[in-house]
């Protein structure tokens, strides 16, 4: 994971920074910046798995009473005797479809996802060697990419259980429309 900087953008580096010591730039500060963004998107997964789980504990008690007070079966009939037959049996339809949905969407931001990490391996007694601006630059380049990488899974995890739990509001509304016709 993460490629040396190319041989023209080094030389450019050590060019600019050939007379400072690494203390005199903002390399170390860079490197901090990008190791806290590493931490918080590491965070951040882990925030969305949290939160995905408490979804699936409620849809798991929601599918309890959803099928036990809510028989798909005999909707009909139980629709005809309310007053509004066609919001009884479409507020029917909705709970399962919603649920359906919620579960589905929670089921993807649980979806078990490949997330880079810094690959330990490269760090080599030839890396070691290296003079500072090199190895800070190396470091931050596959930092960023790594970031980068963490930003868009964490992304469609948040987006996906921003609809699991739309979803989830859409079903309980159709429950209480449901008892309540």
């Amino acid at each position: 994971m993460g490629e040396p900087p190319e041989k023209e953008s080094w030389e450019k580096i050590t060019r600019f920074y050939k007379r400072a010591d690494l203390d005199e730039t903002i390399g170390a500060e860079c490197l901090d910046v990008v190791l806290r963004e590493y931490e918080i998107e590491r965070g951040k997964r882990q925030s969305f798995e949290n939160r995905a789980g408490i979804v699936m504990a409620v849809l798991a008690a929601l599918a309890i009473f959803v099928f036990e007070k809510i028989p798909f079966t005999g909707v009909m009939e139980q629709a005809l005797n309310s007053p509004c037959p066609i919001l009884k049996a479409g507020s029917c339809a909705a709970s399962y479809v919603c649920f359906l949905f919620s579960l589905l969407y929670t089921i993807n931001t649980l979806w078990v996802r490949h997330y880079d990490n810094f690959l330990v391996e490269n760090i080599d007694p030839e890396m070691l060697g290296r003079d500072p601006y090199y190895g800070t630059a190396l470091l931050i380049g596959r930092y960023k990419k790594i970031i980068k990488q963490h930003r868009e899974n964490n992304e469609k995890v948040a987006n996906s259980l921003m609809w699991s739990m739309i979803w989830l509001g859409i079903t309980l509304a159709s429950i209480v429309l449901y008892i309540n016709l």
